[in-house]
């Protein structure tokens, strides 16, 4: 947890993206958890919830985060961006699972799942998508 903590002060102070990402990330979270709660409320499985909640604030996360956070609207870096997101989907079934074994609650593990995904998605949007980009 230490790590995470660091990370987030670290990048925060730092890096006036991250500070934008994660604004950015308030809003681009409440809509996807969103999505995913209406579906595991409407009796979908987690691997279903998580895919269509990812899928769906997929489109609208590439739109505030490359241009609010990245300030970069090239769709060309579209498939990239998905690339990242089907990797943290990966991640994020993985949490959902291990969590769920433990408590049982598949709200609280998608939960716990964003405190790992955020760190990672922002790099790999930094280093991987929108680099060398402001």
């Amino acid at each position: 947890m230490k790590f995470f903590t660091n990370f987030f002060l670290e990048h925060f102070i730092r890096d006036k993206r991250f500070c934008r990402f994660i604004l950015v990330g308030i809003l681009n979270t409440i809509i996807g958890y969103s999505i995913y709660a209406v579906f595991i409320w409407l009796n979908f499985h987690y691997v279903w919830a998580a895919l269509f909640s990812t899928v769906i604030g997929t489109v609208f996360n590439f739109m505030t985060t490359g241009r609010l956070v990245f300030k970069n609207s090239q769709n060309h870096l579209f498939l990239k961006f998905v690339l990242v997101y089907a990797l943290i989907y990966v991640l994020n079934i993985t949490v959902i699972k291990v969590v769920t074994s433990f408590y049982g609650n598949q709200y609280f593990g998608g939960a716990v799942a964003l405190f790992i995904a955020v760190p990672i998605t922002f790099l790999l949007n930094k280093n991987f998508v929108f680099k060398g980009k402001v």
